[in-house]
């Protein structure tokens, strides 16, 4: 790991290749990619589906290729910490958007050892999904 520090621009650089790869391949118009910063790492891109079933059709399509995912990390008023604080109602009523993000998002690849053919491959099955 301290290896790939030095390695850091070099692997940052390259992360934001593939997210613009992402940003400018994916045309699936039930799918909402997150739009490309220059300032980010980019620990895996960040996609929104326009349902949550929807989503779980993506990430099944994605897996039956074996492209892993990963789901929107958890509102923090759902994590188990916050359960005395907020109830159910309050979190559905009060924090609308992070609900939905947490329901409708989720992340594909978006290291720096992917290949070309494996970015072709991720957006090819994404905007092929109907």
């Amino acid at each position: 790991a301290l290896m790939e520090l030095r390695r850091l621009k070099e692997i940052i650089k390259k992360r934001q290749w593939v997210a613009k790869r992402y940003v400018g391949g994916i045309k699936n118009k039930n799918l909402f990619p997150y739009p490309y910063t220059a300032d980010c790492s980019y620990l895996g891109f960040p996609i929104k589906a326009i349902t949550e079933t929807y989503k779980n059709k993506i990430i099944n399509a994605l897996s039956d290729e074996s492209i892993e995912t990963r789901e929107m990390f958890p509102c923090l008023a759902n994590q188990e910490a916050f359960n005395l604080h907020f109830n159910k109602d309050f979190i559905e009523l009060k924090l609308p958007v992070s609900q939905d993000s947490e329901k409708r998002c989720f992340y594909i690849p978006c290291h720096q050892h992917l290949t070309e053919k494996e970015i072709d491959k991720i957006i090819n099955v994404i905007n092929n999904k109907k």
